[in-house]
């Protein structure tokens, strides 16, 4: 680990102590670390004494008597739940039937697929009692042409379908994030 990413979690563990406070356990760590290297020491070294961010933020907090709990996350707690209720609840409903409805069309094409071949062999049969006539042979056409058309439908729903869960997987771990406070990359 580096010194920018050593502070950069210091950082952030200390985001419940006011921006003064903060400032001033990073300034002191800033010239623990410049006078050490001034002495010779190694940037290993020195991070590896000063120990992991979230000990260092730990002491920095206990001594300063600031609540254990992140700034804001009570607000952050409410907001979501209104959102979620309001906005969340709704859209998770119409998320839900569209998951549904996905599932349904892709079922459907096998549907489609089985009607299709049930539809030729029907028509073969009666082509093979009545005798064959243009009527029986376009129906077997049409028992294969839905076959196929139902083997074409179901990958792009499935591929559909498939998206639209992942797009809800994601928009369930923002939500998450938010709630927990991380500004994390995503």
């Amino acid at each position: 680990m580096t010194k920018k990413q050593w502070d950069k979690r210091l950082n952030k563990k200390l985001s419940a102590l006011p921006d003064k406070e903060r400032r001033r356990v990073l300034d002191y760590y800033d010239e623990l670390y410049w006078d050490k290297r001034d002495a010779g020491f190694s940037e290993e070294a020195i991070l590896e004494e000063f120990g992991a961010p979230e000990e260092a933020a730990a002491r920095a907090l206990e001594e300063s008597g600031a609540p254990k709990t992140k700034k804001g996350a009570a607000g952050r707690f409410f907001i979501a739940f209104f959102l979620f209720l309001f906005v969340g609840l709704p859209v998770l409903i119409v998320l839900a039937a569209l998951g549904i409805t996905g599932a349904a069309v892709f079922v459907s094409g096998f549907a489609v697929i089985a009607a299709g071949i049930a539809d030729f062999f029907y028509f073969v049969a009666q082509m093979c009692i009545y005798g064959a006539s243009g009527a029986y042979v376009a129906h077997l056409g049409i028992g294969l042409a839905a076959a196929g058309a139902g083997c074409l439908l179901i990958p792009p729903f499935l591929f559909l379908t498939k998206k639209l869960f992942i797009l809800c997987g994601k928009l369930f771990a923002v939500t998450g994030r938010f709630i927990r406070g991380k500004r994390e990359a995503y």
